[in-house]
């Protein structure tokens, strides 16, 4: 959880929170190698905690349920499994392929006006789920100066270089 102190009865861990942890993981440690601060001792720590949160979520697999909420914020649950597994590059936890049974999951409780949930922030975070919305972390922001040259124009700003791309792509592009 987010607090230091758990209320009594609050699981230790539990799903999305543990998803955001790997995802903010994964992304710390391509930060890290972009400055060249990935020293080895840094990148095997940060590998053993990769492991073993990946190992927790193999322990804990359900994709019906945010593990250790139940159904308290289900849908965010599946959008933080699939920024972890995205951005930590895994396709199977243990023997579950993750995105097939969260899919499988989401389609059978798909409402009949093609939405999910009671709100909707659930159907943004379960069409994100399905289209794997993460980009990948090795997403590289050039300086372009936005603040210091008082740009207002948003395709003046918001260029992005991804890997095997030639030059800049417009960040509306990559969320197209």
């Amino acid at each position: 959880g987010y607090a230091m102190v758990r209320a009594a009865g609050d699981a230790e861990a539990y799903g999305s929170m543990s998803g955001a942890g790997l995802s903010s993981l994964a992304v710390a440690r391509e930060g890290l190698d972009a400055c060249s601060a990935l020293t080895a001792a840094r990148d095997r720590d940060s590998l053993v905690a990769l492991r073993d949160g990946l190992c927790w979520f193999a322990n804990n697999f359900d994709m019906s349920r945010n593990v250790n909420r139940n159904a308290d914020w289900w849908f965010y649950y599946l959008y933080s499994v699939e920024k972890a597994m995205d951005l930590a590059g895994v396709e199977r936890v243990g023997g579950h392929e993750w995105w097939r049974e969260g899919a499988l999951e989401l389609l059978a409780r798909q409402q009949a006006n093609g939405s999910w949930g009671a709100e909707p922030n659930d159907t943004a975070f379960a069409l994100l789920f399905l289209n794997r919305a993460t980009l990948p972390a090795r997403l590289e922001i050039g300086d372009v100066g936005r603040a210091a040259s008082g740009q207002t124009d948003p395709s003046a700003w918001d260029k992005v270089i991804l890997p095997d791309q030639k030059g800049q792509v417009s960040l509306r592009q990559v969320l197209v």
